[in-house]
C-alpha cells in the first residue's frame, strides 16, 4: 500500500480533546502518588495495604507487556502497509525485538551485579581493616600498662620486696582473671555485632545481594535499576497512546479516552507500588510519579497539533510505534518476573508466614491485576 495518497481531514479538536490532557493527568498523577502516600503511614494495615498492592501491580504490568505493547506490536510490523518483503520475509520482528530487550535486561542485571559484588567485596575488606586497628590499638595500650605495672614493681621500695610470694600470686591471678575479663568481653562485643549484622543482611553476614539504608531498609540496586528500565519502557508506551488518543475522532476518541483513563490509573498504581516494595526511596518514587503523570498528556498535545498530517498507517509510524512496542514488552516481561513477581511473591519469606487465607487473597490480588488489563485491553 503505498503512503503517498490524500490524507481524509479531520475536525478540528473538540473541547473534551483539550480536556483529555487534564483528565489523563488527574487519573495517572492519582494512580501514582496513592501508593507512595499510603507507604507513608504507620498504620499497621499500610503493610498488608503495600502488598496487597504490589501484588496487584505485578499482575497489571505483565498484562500490559502481552496484552497492551506486543500485541499491538504484533499488529504494527504485520501491517499490509509495511513493504512485503519485510512482513512475509520474517513473520517474527515484534518477537525478537521483545527477545532482544529480555536479552539486554538480563546483561544489564548481570553486569550491575556483578559491580555490586566488587563494591560490597571492597567495602567488607575496609570494614575488617579497621577492626583490626581497632584491635591492635587495644593490645598496644593493654602491653603499655602491663609494661607500666613491672617497672614500678621493679623500682618500689623495699617494703614492696618484701611482699610474701602468696599475696604476689594472688595478684597475678587477679590480673589474669581480669585480662581473662577483657577479651572475653571484647569476643562478646564482636559476637553480637556479628549477629546483629547477621540480622540486617541475612546467614553468614554474606550481605553482597542488596545494600542496606539508614532506615533498615534492604535495597537490591538491579532490581532498583530495574525500575528505572521498566519506567522508561512505560514512558515510551505512554506517549505512544497520548499521540493516539489525540488524533483520535469521534466514537473511537470517546471509547479510548474511557480505556486509557483506566488503563493510566492501574498501570501508574503498578510501577509506583513496585518501585516502594523493591525499596527505592519515597523521593525518588514521587519523581517517578511525576514523570509518568505527565506523559501521556504530553502525547495527546502532540497529538492534537500534528492531528491534520498524522498518517497512522505510515511506515514510518508503523516502524516506530511497533519497535518501540516490542522492546517496551520485553523490558517489561523481564522485570516483572525476574525482579518482581519471582523475589516478590514466589519466593517471599512474608508471603509463607501469612495464614493460607492471606497467601490466597495474594494471588487473587496477582490474577485481579492481570483480569483488568486483559479486560481494558479490549479499547485500548
Amino acid at each position: 500500500m503505498s503512503n503517498h495518497f490524500h490524507l481524509p481531514s479531520k475536525p478540528p479538536p473538540s473541547g473534551l480533546h483539550i480536556g483529555s490532557i487534564f483528565i489523563l493527568l488527574g487519573v495517572s498523577a492519582l494512580g501514582s502518588f496513592v501508593p507512595i502516600a499510603v507507604s507513608l503511614s504507620k498504620h499497621p494495615g499500610v503493610v498488608y495495604a503495600v502488598k496487597f498492592g504490589t501484588f496487584f501491580g505485578i499482575g497489571t504490568i505483565l498484562a500490559t507487556a502481552f496484552i497492551h505493547m506486543l500485541t499491538p506490536a504484533a499488529e504494527k510490523l504485520g501491517s499490509e502497509c509495511l513493504p512485503e518483503s519485510w512482513v512475509e520475509g520474517y513473520e517474527s520482528w515484534p518477537y525478537l525485538f521483545a527477545l532482544i530487550a529480555i536479552v539486554l535486561m538480563q546483561l544489564i542485571d548481570y553486569l550491575i551485579e556483578g559491580a555490586f559484588r566488587v563494591w560490597q567485596t571492597t567495602d567488607d575488606l575496609v570494614h575488617l581493616h579497621q577492626q583490626d586497628t581497632v584491635l591492635t590499638v587495644h593490645s598496644s595500650q593493654h602491653t603499655l600498662s602491663h609494661a607500666r605495672t613491672v617497672e614500678d614493681a621493679e623500682t618500689g621500695s623495699a617494703h614492696d620486696h618484701g611482699v610474701d610470694e602468696e599475696e604476689e600470686e594472688e595478684e597475678q591471678r587477679e590480673h589474669g582473671h581480669n585480662h581473662s575479663n577483657d577479651n572475653e568481653g571484647h569476643k562478646q562485643g564482636s559476637n553480637s555485632d556479628e549477629e546483629d549484622h547477621c540480622k540486617v543482611h541475612g546467614h553468614g553476614c554474606h550481605h553482597l545481594l542488596a545494600a542496606t539504608s539508614k532506615d533498615g531498609a534492604k535495597r537490591d540496586p538491579s532490581a532498583i535499576v530495574g525500575i528505572y528500565l521498566m519506567e522508561a519502557g512505560i514512558l515510551m508506551h505512554s506517549l505512544l497512546i497520548g499521540i493516539a488518543l489525540g488524533v483520535a475522532t469521534g466514537t473511537e476518541f470517546d471509547t479510548l479516552l474511557i480505556a486509557l483513563s483506566f488503563h493510566q490509573l492501574f498501570e501508574g498504581f503498578a510501577i509506583s507500588a513496585a518501585a516502594i516494595e523493591t525499596g527505592m526511596r519515597a523521593t525518588k518514587a514521587l519523581l517517578l510519579a511525576a514523570l509518568y503523570s505527565i506523559t501521556t498528556p504530553i502525547g495527546i498535545a502532540i497529538g492534537i497539533g500534528i492531528r491534520s498530517t498524522y498518517n497512522e498507517n505510515s511506515q514510518t509510524a508503523l516502524y516506530v510505534e511497533g519497535v518501540f512496542d516490542s522492546l517496551s514488552a520485553g523490558i517489561l516481561i523481564y522485570i516483572g518476573l525476574v525482579e518482581l513477581l519471582s523475589p516478590l511473591m514466589t519466593q517471599s519469606k512474608w508471603m509463607r508466614e501469612q495464614r493460607w487465607f492471606t497467601q490466597a487473597f495474594g494471588f487473587f490480588s496477582f490474577y485481579c491485576g492481570i483480569i483488568v488489563m486483559v479486560v481494558i485491553g479490549k479499547w485500548a
